[in-house]
């Protein structure tokens, strides 16, 4: 099973993860993207689809929860954990 990877953007308001880390290069994109339309924008919100201030994260049981603390909520994705 591939080594997955995941990690936090807080400045820029996103959560980012590789599925494959163990094969992963420095500057590789991220697999996954939470929090922002793209890796080159840092828009803060409160859509469905933006964060302000992600600050924690953590797999369990197929899914991937992301605090998003200014907006007072949590996020979750369907993922590879």
């Amino acid at each position: 099973m591939p080594r997955v990877h995941y990690g936090l953007q807080t400045g820029n308001n996103r959560a980012v993860g590789w599925y494959n880390a163990s094969v992963a290069k420095t500057f590789d994109p991220a697999s996954l993207l939470l929090g922002q339309s793209s890796m080159y924008v840092n828009v803060s919100g409160t859509s469905a689809f933006l964060m302000n201030r992600s600050t924690g994260i953590r797999p369990y049981q197929g899914n991937l929860w992301v605090v998003d603390q200014l907006n007072n909520r949590y996020s979750t994705s369907k993922v590879l954990c």
